[in-house]
């Protein structure tokens, strides 16, 4: 049975309707935290000190994300929060731990964000 021509007009624009809404409510889509390597606590940070071995900075921070290439009496830890919603704050947390020749901490350094990144 052929549809009307006003009853084709109303379906074609009931259609038409229905993706407008759907590509403008695409945007709109909930978007979730982003988080990259593990959470740096401050009162961990804190009980850092100087002459502390790799194996009690491991036991208090975890294994690090990363060690210094050619140089592995340099371990770094790394986490960057990204916040979900129409205004996402970014944070970011480095930290930078320099071990001897004996295997104990000599420096700890906090690293600041490079392009405010």
């Amino acid at each position: 049975m052929p549809y009307s021509r006003r009853r084709f007009e109303r379906i074609f624009a009931a259609a038409v309707f229905a993706l407008a809404c759907a590509f403008a409510s695409s945007g709109c889509a909930y978007k979730t935290e982003v988080r990259q390597g593990a959470p740096l606590p401050e009162e961990k940070v804190g009980q850092l000190v100087t002459g502390m071995t790799k194996t009690e900075v491991a036991a208090l921070l975890g294994p690090p994300q990363s060690e210094r290439l050619f140089r592995g009496d340099i371990w770094l830890y790394y986490h960057k929060r990204r916040s979900a919603g129409f205004s996402p704050e970014t944070s970011v947390a480095a930290l930078e731990i320099v071990f001897d020749a004996s295997g104990a901490v000599a420096e700890i350094r906090r690293l600041a964000p490079a392009n405010g990144e």
